[in-house]
């Protein structure tokens, strides 16, 4: 027994003898102190329980939580001195007006095209076959029927008749004018004379079937201004042309005796239509 506990054990007895007047056994002396001792260890038992419980309630409650981010960082970004449960600083703010884009219109952004008074090439003008630089066969329909084994082509006499022949002197290159009618000047593809092509030109009869036949080029010449119109599809779905010198329109009729002639039909549709058969880029420089 310490010596605290002995004079805190005599001085108990002496005020039991002060009160009663009178001293207790030694076994009763004994048993009452070791009562009061283990009340007394009891009493610091549970008050050091309780002091350890808020103790360790304050630490739990002080301690901040745990940064699950900052975990994941690299050793580096740690060993640099950056406190790893510091928490990103939030990116600016930016404004929908710093990074909204101006709308712009399909037809502010097509460039602008400066109107010019210059004539369109011929190729733009009209496309395919009477573009100005395709060298053509001309196939004959009669009453929208093609006539077998018929091409136009230039005969030693200089006329332009319905022929079998589906050489060059079948080749022809219709080119028009500087104008932006439908009036051509329908040139030879490799026929010359004198080096130059030479053109379609009808001949007057007094009012009858005028002959088709060659002669140097002229635009200027009325007689070889042949105007060239769509005139629908044939059976095999191609594009089919009526020509016409003035009010002539060229005409064939396989059974009549005036071949290839112009014919002045009046009001009534003509019975004879073109196809032109492209064969292959000019080689004859456009004119005009």
């Amino acid at each position: 027994m310490s010596e605290n506990d002995l004079e805190y054990g005599l001085a108990a007895i002496a005020e039991h003898g002060h009160r009663t007047g009178r001293l207790d056994p030694a076994g009763a002396v004994r048993s009452r102190a070791n009562r009061r001792r283990r009340r007394r260890f009891t009493a610091v038992g549970a008050l050091g329980v309780a002091a350890t419980v808020a103790l360790g309630a304050g630490i739990a409650t002080a301690r901040p939580p745990a940064d699950r981010t900052t975990s994941a960082q690299p050793t580096a970004s740690r060993s640099a001195g950056v406190p790893s449960s510091a928490p990103a600083p939030p990116p600016p703010a930016v404004s929908s007006a710093a990074v909204a884009l101006p709308s712009v219109s399909t037809a502010q952004s097509r460039p602008k095209v400066k109107p010019t008074s210059a004539r369109p090439r011929r190729s733009e003008d009209r496309a395919g076959p009477l573009s100005g630089d395709r060298q053509l066969f001309i196939y004959l329909l009669y009453k929208g029927e093609e006539v077998p084994e018929s091409v136009l082509a230039v005969t030693k006499e200089q006329r332009v008749e319905v022929t079998a022949d589906y050489g060059d002197r079948a080749l022809f290159v219709p080119d028009r004018d500087g104008s932006e009618g439908d009036e051509f000047l329908i040139r030879t593809g490799k026929i010359r004379s004198g080096g130059e092509s030479d053109c379609w030109s009808v001949e007057a009869d007094d009012g009858g079937p005028g002959e088709v036949v060659t002669a140097a080029c002229d635009f200027g010449d009325q007689r070889q201004r042949i105007t060239i119109e769509e005139a629908g599809k044939d059976n095999q779905d191609r594009m089919t042309y009526s020509m016409r010198n003035g009010d002539r329109y060229l005409t064939y009729d396989p059974q009549g005796q005036d071949g290839f002639a112009a014919q002045n039909i009046g009001d009534d549709n003509p019975d004879t239509t073109f196809v032109f058969i492209d064969r292959g880029e000019s080689t004859i420089p456009t004119l005009g």
